[in-house]
């Protein structure tokens, strides 16, 4: 019988159903009841901290902490435990380069964010289209910062590709900005050590690439049925779709609850 002392739960597609548009109500519940038996709960996702909180995440179930920024942050009860941060001078010389383009910039410091420029096009659809709240406009006045998010078209890309940070295109009209390339498992790693839980004490829900990482740090890796096959591949336990109550079917089938 597994002996599950943590689990680590991915965001988008596992707990946010976007279809639905809502967070899958059976998987919540199931999270809180294995909370309430003493487990604890780490939402794991590639989200940044603002976006996370914008989505509803941190008030929808129950929870210890988070890994979050795609591993750049991992953060236990009160205190980071990782905190991936980019040189205050590579985030000037991005926000200067952007300027000189018309192009602009989500600023996310470890637990907020802001835009610096104009607001454009690609800002409106962005936020129009994906779940996320809008930050304010304001000035960078130095603060510490955890990752960056580019609104531009990859003809852009190239004036970026000399500064000291990892770029990364998530989609035609965005791309992340971070120190270095980081992954979900560097954080999902240093929670576990943090607490000293063993890979065998530990579970992790995703459904997608980047969740490939989490699960190489747990024993009780669970793709969810509307996954990625690559993810699918890589999983201990391929369980239901999200809709079809899939997360609360994972945690019964382990006697989480």
């Amino acid at each position: 019988m597994a002996n599950i002392k943590i689990i680590f739960v991915d965001v988008d597609w596992t707990l946010y159903d976007h279809k639905a548009k809502c967070f899958n109500k059976s998987g919540l519940r199931a999270l809180n009841k294995a909370h309430k038996k003493g487990v604890k709960i780490f939402l794991c996702t590639g989200r940044p901290y603002r976006s996370m909180k914008g989505v509803g995440a941190l008030d929808a179930v129950k929870y210890d902490g988070y890994v979050c920024a795609n591993g750049g942050i991992a953060y236990a009860e009160g205190e980071y435990v990782v905190k991936n941060l980019i040189d205050p001078n590579a985030v000037k010389e991005i926000i200067t380069i952007a300027k000189k383009h018309n192009l602009v910039v989500e600023v996310m410091p470890p637990d907020d964010a802001f835009l610096v420029n104009e607001e454009t096009d690609i800002v409106k659809r962005f936020y129009e289209n994906w779940v996320e709240v809008k930050p304010r406009y304001q000035e960078y006045n130095n603060e510490e910062v955890t990752s960056m998010l580019l609104f531009s078209s990859p003809e852009h890309d190239r004036l970026f590709k000399k500064l000291p940070v990892y770029f990364y295109r998530f989609f035609d009209e965005g791309a992340d900005i971070y120190a270095k390339q980081y992954h979900k498992g560097q954080g999902v790693k240093a929670i576990l050590d943090h607490y000293g839980f063993s890979k065998d004490e530990a579970m992790g829900i995703g459904d997608d690439i980047p969740d490939i990482e989490m699960f190489e740090q747990v024993k009780y890796s669970i793709c969810m049925g509307n996954g990625r096959e690559e993810a699918k591949e890589k999983a201990f336990y391929v369980t239901e779709p999200i809709d079809k109550k899939g997360l609360k079917k994972a945690l019964k089938k382990f006697n989480v609850i």
